[in-house]
């Protein structure tokens, strides 16, 4: 005997928004409700609908973050989050390559002297190898910057580490053309690495001023305060290892 799972005309709450549901798609978000039998196919079609997701998330996420960062931000924080890819997976996605190609280049942010402690030593070794995950430990920090200068505006501080997680992981982004220039142009290391410095204070500005905009003085000094605090966590992080590693 076969009873079908989707009832017409059957209420029900929809599992991504929580808007009531009278049919197999969701009014407000577009969720598919109606359930199917499985069948071996169906893993296949699970897992292609998720691949191709995926990849239309990120990249719409990402050019989103480029265009109107705001429209991003806000509409994650505001309950949209199924349109857009998640900020933290948005953070390792793009730490994870940074560092894959940092590696690969053999590329770091420290290089190691011989004339320091031995603490010391091996912590800036494992900041040349996974400096990439380090800057990504840093959202508390540039969270913390940003919500000390616009609180007022956005009160809630998580919703400052939804938009310091897109911030970091586009500076992660940003870095990797600028690894590939580098490995071309040993001699040009520290043109490239200043470039490289203002190009994420710009992505600074950028992304807090296009999320919450306020008369253009107090966005450049909240960009000053986050690039701050991002070094300042990296200090923190720096200080914290040598102590343990001494």
């Amino acid at each position: 005997m076969n009873r079908s799972v989707e009832q017409p005309g059957r209420v029900s709450g929809c599992t991504q928004c929580r808007a009531p549901v009278t049919g197999p798609f969701c009014s407000q978000c577009g969720y598919r409700h109606q359930e199917e039998a499985l069948h071996p196919a169906s893993f296949f079609e699970v897992l292609f609908e998720y691949v191709t997701n995926w990849e239309k998330k990120l990249f719409s996420t990402t050019w989103g973050l480029f265009r109107a960062p705001g429209v991003i931000i806000n509409g994650f924080v505001r309950g949209y989050a199924g349109r857009f890819y998640h900020p933290l997976k948005f953070l390792l996605f793009w730490g994870a390559l940074n560092f894959l190609l940092a590696n690969y280049l053999h590329l770091g942010i420290a290089e190691e002297d011989p004339d320091l402690e031995e603490g010391i030593r091996s912590m800036q070794g494992i900041f040349q190898e996974y400096g990439s995950f380090f800057w990504a430990a840093t959202m508390p920090f540039i969270a913390l910057g940003h919500y000390l200068f616009k609180r007022s505006a956005a009160p809630q501080f998580m919703h400052h580490c939804v938009m310091a997680s897109y911030l970091i992981g586009m500076n992660l982004l940003i870095s990797m053309p600028l690894f590939g220039l580098q490995h071309l142009w040993s001699d040009g290391k520290d043109v490239i690495t200043n470039v490289q410095m203002f190009i994420h204070f710009a992505m600074c500005w950028h992304i807090s001023s296009g999320w919450i905009q306020t008369r253009k003085y107090k966005d450049l000094l909240t960009a000053v305060i986050m690039y701050a605090f991002a070094f300042l966590g990296l200090m923190i992080y720096f200080t914290l290892g040598s102590l343990l590693l001494s």
